[in-house]
């Protein structure tokens, strides 16, 4: 699909580099065919910023590309900070240089944030929302000052944000959950040959997000998770990702990811996928105790849980959910418990 946006966004993406000059050097594994990507290596480049870009993350030479060129600035996804999390190999020394990671592309596990902060206490970590309708990005935490753990922060310059009720698109109360809609100065105008998309996409000059979200006192805001993503168990509205941030905080466990499952009864079920570290062992009645403890019945993984080898995720580090239900009927990537 392609986009029609304007020229702006390079002077907004600017704005989240206002703290790097000439003598930093810049890593970054953000997928460049999203605006945030491109938009802030157009940006650097107008700065002077010297730029290390992978063709494709290797995890082997991370950590050497980071060390060996003194990289002061990363932009990361979510599985690349993940890597930061659990590698073994990770000696703060030897990334004494790096002052900011930027992380954004896909939603953020709050531990896994509060991880990386105790392994490389000296680096500031930064959470960014954007879509490339809206010209990239949007949210940003302060680079200094008051991080929300959980936030992916508050609102960029010529950026508007209202967050609605998806029955009668009024506007929430604070931290009530609705769908995000923005306005901004960088907005596009619309996707190339596809007017009722377009047309789809913009209520009154809005564009519907299709995010889910709230706001605090503070004015931060919170992203819960995507409309297509809910679940619909009985009526009640399951989102995935709070039972997926709970799992993520086993050790044991890599990545995962909860759908939902058709059946006949309650209309779905949420099923789990689980992607272990190297060398554990599954243990699905560990899962379920955790789960059982943690959330109401209608919440708990009734629709099963699944063990796989590698998780489906795009170079954004988004998880491809569809590809995981095209697995139960292939049986390709599952593992067989014991």
């Amino acid at each position: 699909m392609l986009l029609l946006c304007k020229a702006q966004g390079i002077k907004c993406a600017e704005y989240e580099m206002v703290s790097l000059s000439g003598t930093d050097v810049v890593y970054g594994v953000l997928p460049y065919f999203h605006a945030g990507g491109l938009l802030t290596v157009l940006s650097l480049l107008g700065l002077g910023v010297q730029i290390i870009i992978n063709r494709k993350f290797d995890a082997e030479q991370f950590l050497g590309i980071l060390s060996n060129y003194q990289v002061t600035t990363a932009l990361l996804v979510p599985p690349v900070l993940k890597f930061l999390a659990d590698t073994p190999n990770l000696n703060p020394e030897e990334l004494h240089s790096l002052k900011y990671i930027f992380v954004g592309s896909a939603h953020v596990n709050e531990s896994l944030v509060e991880m990386v902060k105790y392994r490389l206490s000296e680096t500031n970590i930064t959470q960014l929302y954007g879509t490339t309708e809206a010209g990239a990005f949007v949210f940003m935490q302060p680079l200094f000052g008051e991080k929300k753990i959980g936030s992916c922060g508050i609102l960029l310059p010529n950026v508007e944000c209202k967050i609605v009720k998806l029955s009668s698109n009024e506007e929430c109360e604070e931290k009530e959950i609705g769908e995000i809609w923005l306005k901004t100065s960088t907005m596009m105008q619309g996707y190339l040959e596809r007017t009722t998309d377009t047309n789809d996409a913009f209520i009154d000059g809005w564009y519907r997000t299709g995010d889910l979200g709230y706001y605090d006192f503070d004015q931060f805001i919170y992203v819960t998770g995507r409309i297509k993503e809910m679940i619909k168990v009985r009526g009640w509205q399951v989102s995935p990702y709070e039972i997926e941030e709970k799992i993520q905080e086993l050790e044991d466990v890599e990545l995962c990811a909860v759908v939902g499952i058709p059946d006949e009864y309650s209309g779905q079920l949420p099923k789990a996928y689980i992607q272990l570290h190297d060398g554990c062992q599954p243990d699905e009645n560990k899962i379920h105790r955790l789960v059982n403890s943690k959330f109401a019945s209608y919440k708990q993984l009734k629709g099963g849980i699944q063990f796989i080898n590698n998780m489906p995720v795009n170079s954004a580090g988004k998880i491809l959910r569809k590809e995981l239900l095209k697995m139960d009927q292939t049986e390709d990537n599952l593992i067989e418990l014991k």
